[in-house]
């Protein structure tokens, strides 16, 4: 048998039993239709795309192991995404509409703080605004615009200014003593003297009384 260089073969329909290697390029104008293709410049665990002139390329950037498809770079969602996983952002995630999740961890806030918004809309937390699970530390001042209704004890180290009116069934004002009668001093201060005195049978005053009404006295 005589060995043929064809310089051009033209074939309209062709079926390959086995194996065809094209040691060049390989054009077809219309469609093929193979059960499974091998390109030897693609790289495995890489996702291939078409490029430029319809070939069909890879990208380190772009790859799939068998369970995480991994992307180097941006990466636009058009539709939504589920994910039915974990979803790890090692950057910033930026989500211009609404979040809808079970839950969220964020890294950088710190057990028993309350998080709050800050600038930009970013979740932050502070030493300041604490919560244990059953009480709510606040350290500083506090505004409280409507009413502040206090089941348990309610305990002021500092100074506790009510503008309008206090309702409270008792109240304990640990800077008086015992047997001695309130009165509001200055400013409307609430003080005694031991010169004012009442031990639940006698009402004693040490120095002058000033009486404007009648004074009634039994068993002198």
């Amino acid at each position: 048998s005589t060995a043929i260089n064809w310089n051009k073969l033209y074939v309209k329909d062709a079926a390959v039993a086995n194996s065809a290697i094209v040691s060049n390029v390989l054009t077809v104008n219309t469609q093929a239709n193979t059960a499974s293709l091998m390109v030897r410049d693609l790289t495995a665990t890489r996702v291939p795309f078409v490029s430029t002139g319809g070939e069909i390329v890879d990208s380190a950037n772009l790859t799939f192991s068998g369970t995480t498809l991994a992307v180097t770079g941006a990466a636009t969602v058009s539709t939504d995404l589920s994910v039915s996983g974990n979803a790890t952002v090692t950057g910033t995630a930026t989500i211009n509409s609404q979040a809808n999740t079970a839950s969220l961890m964020v890294r950088d806030l710190t057990a028993t703080r309350v998080p709050f918004v800050s600038t930009g809309g970013e979740i932050v937390d502070s030493a300041n605004l604490t919560f244990s699970g059953t009480t709510l530390a606040v350290t500083g001042a506090a505004t409280v615009s409507t009413n502040l209704s206090v089941s348990g004890n309610a305990t002021v180290t500092g100074t506790a200014t009510i503008n309008t009116q206090a309702n409270t069934a008792s109240l304990m004002v640990r800077d008086l003593t015992v047997n001695r009668v309130p009165f509001v001093s200055a400013g409307g201060e609430i003080v005694d003297s031991a010169n004012l005195t009442f031990t639940s049978s006698t009402l004693a005053v040490t120095g002058n009384t000033t009486i404007s009404a009648n004074l009634s006295v039994t068993n002198v």
